[in-house]
Order: structure tokens, then sequence, then C-alpha cells
């Protein structure tokens, strides 16, 4: 089974995504993020699609 293909992808080249320093949070019962420094937390925020698919295709 292939769980996350992205996730496979990117740890082959990591400038397949652009990453955001965050801090978490929840409010109200929903979960958020905002931009925070010394965190040592990054979400994904873009995806270089085509890299993706060259990534996820190569042989």
């Amino acid at each position: 089974m292939f769980h996350d293909p992205l996730a496979a992808c990117i740890c082959v080249n990591r400038n397949i995504a652009t990453f955001q320093e965050v801090e978490i949070y929840r409010k109200s019962g929903e979960w958020g993020a905002h931009l925070a420094k010394n965190t040592n937390t990054f979400i994904t925020i873009a995806i270089d699609h085509n890299q993706f698919f060259q990534v996820l295709t190569q042989s």
C-alpha cells in the first residue's frame, strides 16, 4: 500500500513543497496555524505539481 505519495516524493526532493514556519493552535474546537519563528513546526503552503509528478514517475 502506498499511503501518501506526496510525502514520499517530498522526502526524495524537498523542493516539491514550499514550507512556512508556524505555531499550531486550537480555538473553539477548530485547528489553525499562524506564522511564527523558532517553533520548529512547518506546514506545506504550496506544491510544485510538475516536480511532484516527475519524481513520482521517475524510474
